[in-house]
């Protein structure tokens, strides 16, 4: 997850969405998730993806585990989740399981870059 946050900048936020942020990586949930969801190994990761629409007309996406926990790359270290995320539907990504979405792939490549120069905590179970 910190290799995910670490690769996130405010170019990759949609702009209708830059001055509305409450938390550092607000913005960030769809792309991320699926950032995190491709580095962890697609769709044999055990991962499936949720998304809820908001009352003002946006969405929040985070992904689950096989044991239903929660993983939400919108959330900081420090924050607290206070989402309802059991209002949450299964979703699948907006660009298909193969391939990532722009973003998503900007972030991806961040992630790699990293880990080459060895400046990335490496995950265990995450493929290059």
């Amino acid at each position: 997850m910190d290799e995910v946050q670490a690769a996130l900048s405010d170019d990759l936020i949609k702009p209708a969405y830059r001055d509305s942020r409450r938390r550092h990586f607000d913005g960030h949930c769809y792309h991320a998730a699926e950032a995190y969801f491709h580095l962890a190994g697609g769709t044999t990761s055990g991962l499936s993806f949720r998304r809820r629409r908001n009352d003002d007309g946006t969405s929040h996406w985070w992904l689950v585990d096989e044991e239903d926990r929660v993983i939400d790359l919108s959330l900081g270290p420090n924050d607290k989740g206070t989402y309802e995320y059991e209002e949450g539907n299964g979703a699948a990504p907006l660009t298909g399981y193969v391939k990532a979405s722009k973003s998503a792939a900007q972030v991806i490549r961040r992630v790699q870059d990293a880990r080459a120069s060895g400046s990335g905590s490496r995950r265990a179970g995450w493929s290059s």
